[in-house]
């Protein structure tokens, strides 16, 4: 990142807090269907979200080594997400191609092909060539809103040993492809914005979100290579995810880094399954609303700028104990009491 889009992004940072249109983005979705219907984004619309989390994963666009990058699989829903005037916030994870690694959720980085690491940022480019400001997804579709992705999360929950495998999670490690993705990014967009992938704060991981950050501090020069941290504060209470929020803030703030803000891209309970955010219908509703609403009296003091809910429909295929019962509907569509709560809070319709 340029010197110039640095100070660029700076200023855009420390500007008052979220309003007008952020303020319609702040709530949102972290859905974990892979086949994301057209209602299904309409309702989360309808509902009051004005984000969506969306996973762009390198083994759906690209199909063999050096082929050509096919978006067919991310196209339909960045297209409906721009007709209700959704800003898509892009996570590239979690799917990485077999000529690089054996399993989905290994990093580039620990590759034997020589060449993944420019094979990773060749995607990288690609993918905010497509979808930025300046990208051919716009020029093909003049007629939807103009709503380009302007903020990149790089990779989930890479402090967990589920989702960053084939070696221990190390702020080291993920310092490596945190500069690899935004040296590609600022190659194509130098304005666009660069998050740390969203970290887990259970202090039962490898290495909970204080922690890993902690870590990540002491890389020298890493400071210039993202704009926004993501955090999974999950926690049994609504007190224990403000705790998590809070401790995060913390952390920055005695790193110098004041002015960049949080996002929560996942934060939910389930009404339930087995784990530590597992609870009743009514328990979801409860943690749901009491949560939004802390959270929306703190936005400012926590420089808390999106807060994304994990998820909208239950998905029997979620791998945990209590993701399979972490949706606002059924997997039927059937809406369950949380729903209500978050339309209430985001000020939309059921």
């Amino acid at each position: 990142m340029s010197l110039l889009t640095l100070l660029l992004t700076l200023i855009g940072l420390l500007s008052p807090g979220p309003s007008g249109a952020t303020t319609h983005r702040f709530y949102g979705f972290s859905p974990t269907l892979t086949n994301l219907s057209s209602p299904d984004i309409a309702r989360m619309a309808r509902g009051g979200a004005g984000t969506l989390r969306m996973a762009i994963r390198w083994n759906r666009v690209q199909h063999a080594q050096n082929g050509a990058f096919d978006w067919r699989s991310t196209d339909p829903v960045v297209a409906e997400a721009a007709r209700q005037h959704l800003q898509v916030l892009p996570v590239l994870a979690a799917g990485t191609p077999t000529w690089i690694a054996p399993v989905l959720t290994t990093p580039p980085i620990y590759s034997r092909n020589p060449d993944a690491a420019a094979e990773w940022q060749a995607f990288v480019r690609a993918a905010v060539a497509r979808y930025g400001p300046g990208g051919s997804f716009w020029s093909v579709h003049p007629e939807l809103p103009f709503v380009p992705m302007r903020t990149w999360e790089i990779w989930n929950e890479e402090n967990g040993s589920r989702t960053w495998t084939g070696a221990t999670p190390s702020p080291a490690a993920y310092g490596r492809l945190l500069t690899l993705s935004d040296t590609a990014i600022d190659d194509v967009d130098p304005q666009a914005r660069v998050m740390i992938g969203g970290l887990m704060g259970d202090p039962r991981e490898h290495s909970d979100a204080v922690t890993f950050l902690t870590g990540l501090y002491k890389i020298p020069g890493i400071r210039d290579h993202f704009d926004a941290v993501g955090l999974h504060p999950y926690g049994p209470s609504p007190a224990d995810s403000m705790t998590i929020t809070r401790n995060v803030r913390s952390v920055m703030d005695r790193h110098g880094d004041a002015a960049t803000p949080i996002w929560i891209t996942e934060i939910g309970w389930a009404s339930g399954g087995t784990g530590r955010v597992a609870t009743s219908l009514t328990g979801q509703a409860q943690n749901l609303g009491n949560l939004l609403s802390t959270l929306s009296s703190h936005r400012a003091s926590l420089d808390v700028r999106r807060v994304l809910i994990y998820t909208l429909t239950d998905d029997p295929t979620a791998p945990c104990g209590w993701c399979p019962h972490a949706g606002l509907f059924t997997a039927g569509g059937v809406a369950k009491p949380a729903w209500k709560t978050f339309v209430s809070v985001a000020g939309g319709q059921p």
